[in-house]
């Protein structure tokens, strides 16, 4: 087995041909062979050059030309780079101004959060402060007084009363013998404060059975010490 390569120099001079190595499968042998192949050297006179002709003469042809869409990618690309570059510069320039205006930006959010959280905060806690003073209750047997409405008065006095005990001594319904609060509130608290209570409780009653006439007085006298009784479980709490 041969094959022939035809070599067609296009420069004269002395050119090199390295050794080359060739595999093949022997059916015979049942095994690969390799061939060596040595190198050559090789002598080529100017006057013996050619210089290519026919289609291996032409130039290759410009495929990009006349192609619109290669042209508005390229114009695209261009202008990536130059708003890229336009921006870079500008950020250098300017970043002074832009750490500035985030910095303000920043500055604007907390201005705006901060105070709203502090004063919902705040609210929050007038609102747990007002309920534990007993505010709304207060206010209420004041209107109630100026409407002379009695019943709900000593409705809201009775429970206002028996909620106090409740708050400042932790005691359940079933505790709420007249007896057992004053003494908790005699050890808890002192002597004016229980039998402040005391007096509030049995009033109740007196209240309710009394003539309207002598009620309208006893309801400021029974609120005012109401009043008392919260003012003075505040101040030792």
């Amino acid at each position: 087995m041969s094959k022939t390569y035809t070599l067609v120099p296009e420069k004269g001079g002395s050119f090199r041909v390295s050794p080359s190595q060739f595999v093949y499968f022997d059916p015979k042998r049942q095994e690969y062979v390799s061939i060596q192949v040595p190198g050559a050297e090789i002598f080529s006179s100017q006057e013996n050059t050619t210089k290519p002709t026919g289609e291996s003469a032409k130039k290759p042809e410009d495929t990009t030309s006349g192609n619109p869409f290669k042209e508005i990618k390229e114009s695209v690309f261009e202008f990536q780079n130059t708003l890229t570059m336009k921006i870079k510069r500008n950020f250098a320039a300017n970043k002074n101004i832009f750490y500035f205006l985030i910095g303000a930006f920043l500055l604007g959010i907390f201005m705006v959060t901060i105070p709203r959280k502090l004063w919902i905060k705040y609210k929050r806690k007038q609102n747990e402060e007002n309920r534990a003073s007993f505010f709304p209750q207060l206010k209420e047997l004041e209107d109630l007084i100026a409407q002379d409405n009695r019943e709900e008065f000593l409705n809201l006095a009775d429970g206002l009363i028996l909620e106090i005990p409740k708050k400042y001594l932790k005691i359940e319904n079933s505790q709420l013998e007249t007896k057992f609060v004053h003494q908790s509130l005699k050890e808890k608290y002192d002597f004016q404060i229980a039998d402040l209570w005391k007096e509030l409780y049995q009033d109740l009653d007196q209240l309710r059975y009394s003539p309207a006439l002598e009620t309208e007085v006893g309801l400021v006298e029974h609120y005012v010490k109401i009043k008392k009784l919260i003012h003075l479980l505040k101040s030792q709490t």
